[in-house]
Order: C-alpha cells, then structure tokens, then sequence
C-alpha cells in the first residue's frame, strides 16, 4: 500500500505513523499529516476516512497531526491521540461525524489499552506514563514522573507503549535510546533493550518506537533512525539483538524503510510496517520463535 507524499486526497496515505487491526482484520491507518484516520479493508484494498479528515484543526469534527490509536471493541470506537491540540479524543467508528475529547492538555505520543480496559498513556514533556479510567481525566503515574533522566525511575521523552497480559508496560524511553519495563505498581523500571555508540556513529538502538511482546517474552522494536524492525530474545542481553527487517539506510524498495513508527502482528504471523517517510504500509511473514 503506497500513497504520495504530496498529495492531499483523503485516501491517499500522506504520513502513516501507526497501525491496529480490528476484529475482521481491517488495518486502522493514523495517517499523520491528512490529520485523518482511515479503514483499510485488506480484501479489496479499499479505504475509508473513520476520523478526521476535515484538514487540520480542534473542532470535534478534526484532527491536527494525530499520531496514536487503540480501538475499543467493547464500544465500538477508537481512541486517538491527537498530537498537536494535546488531547485524547474518542471517535465512532461507524458514521461517526464528529470526536469527543476524553482528556485535555496532554503531551501525548504513546496510546495502549490493556484487557480490561484501562488507558496508559505517555506525555513526552512531563517524561512518565499514566494509567486513566474511562471517565478520569487525572489518570495515576505508573511510569517515570520523577524528571527527565536516565536513572531506573526516570525516562526522557517516552513515546510508544505496550502491556503485557501481568499489566507491565514496556516504554519506548526514546531519547535514553532504550526500551524499559515497568511490572505492575514498580516504583522503578528494568532496562530490557539499549543502545550503545558504535565507532562509525550509529546507535544500536536508536529512537525506538513501535513495541510489541509476544507470549515467549520476545521483544520487537521499530528501530526508527535506524530504519530497520529489530528483535532481542528473552532472557538475552540488553545490547543481543536480531535484525529481522530493513537495512539500517533509508531507501524505498521493498527491503528498506523509511522512518518506520511502528508496526503490528496479525493472527497468521504477517507483520504489517507503518513506513511513515515512504507514504505506505508494508507487508511481511515474519516466522516468529
């Protein structure tokens, strides 16, 4: 699935930043910079504006350069951080005109929804993650909060996020170019993946962003600056990984991405790759241990 980065078609992909699939295994595409969520149905590769797409703005009926999302199956909707009006919104997934703003002056950049229903949600300014209750707009601090830093308490600028069925919450902790885990009520969390500079300059680890953790323990990261999808066994090294996806340059053929966000697995092992600078989504079968 590949759009063009100039155009403005409500369509056309722009900027995919983040990906989920729905119960019939349609792909939710936040297309960043079209300020619009899309509906792709991967059987006729058709698509269809659910949120936004009125340009950018804070009206209920816009979006301004959303970037994260989770569906919630039981209400039918979708949960969306969006970016620049620093809010949370919750939008109708069928005929749905207009959002509903959940929670206000938030520096989001990192959305999860956990299984019984609980938001976390990262704010890269105030450096933590806090866990919401539909219907709270306070939330509590379950990750960081204690200043930007690299110490085991501290993160600096989380962005994406994932939770385990124990409720620990895996953080892209970007700028400590490192992916932490915080177990349940933690008032510190565990290095489980980092970078180290190499001679030539280049992270191992560079700006992570999209996480997912399979039931074995194993970790995938969207090495972002790296452009490449890298993996790291259970119990291995912070610093031991496979890359199992890109080519660590940028390009635009099959093999290589673009800034790559994130990504997410289907029920099959495909692995579908938000490859926001190459305006697409990418497909791949990925065997997973």
């Amino acid at each position: 699935m590949k759009g063009n980065v100039s155009s403005q078609e409500p369509n056309i992909l722009v900027y995919p930043v983040d990906i989920d699939l729905d119960e019939n295994g349609n792909l939710l595409i936040v297309d960043q910079y079209n300020h619009q969520v899309l509906e792709w149905t991967l059987a006729t590769s058709t698509s269809t504006v659910v949120a936004g797409g009125n340009g950018p703005g804070n009206q209920t009926n816009q979006l301004n350069e959303p970037i994260n999302l989770c569906i919630e199956t039981k209400t039918d909707t979708l949960i969306i951080c969006d970016f620049m009006n620093r809010r949370m919104v919750r939008w109708p997934r069928r005929d749905g005109a207009n959002g509903e703003i959940i929670i206000s002056k938030i520096n989001c950049l990192g959305l999860a929804m956990d299984n019984i229903g609980f938001l976390y949600v990262s704010d890269y300014i105030k450096h933590e993650v806090k866990r919401y209750q539909i219907g709270d707009t306070e939330g509590i601090v379950i990750a960081g909060g204690n200043g930007k830093g690299n110490d085991l308490n501290q993160l600096n600028f989380p962005s994406y996020i994932f939770i385990d069925e124990d409720y620990s919450v895996y953080i892209a902790d970007s700028e400590n170019y490192r992916v932490m885990k915080w177990t349940k009520d933690a008032r510190e969390g565990i290095i489980i993946a980092q970078g180290i500079l190499h001679a030539k300059s280049m992270w191992q680890l560079s700006i992570p962003q999209g996480l997912f953790v399979d039931q074995l323990g194993t970790l995938y990261v969207s090495d972002f600056y790296n452009n490449r999808i890298v993996r790291w066994n259970n119990n291995a090294s912070t610093f031991d990984f496979d890359i199992i996806l890109g080519r660590s340059v940028r390009g635009d053929d099959s093999t290589h991405f673009n800034l790559a966000h994130t990504f997410i697995f289907d029920r099959y092992s495909n692995i579908y790759v938000a490859d926001g600078g190459n305006a697409r989504i990418q497909w791949f079968l990925i065997e997973r241990d």
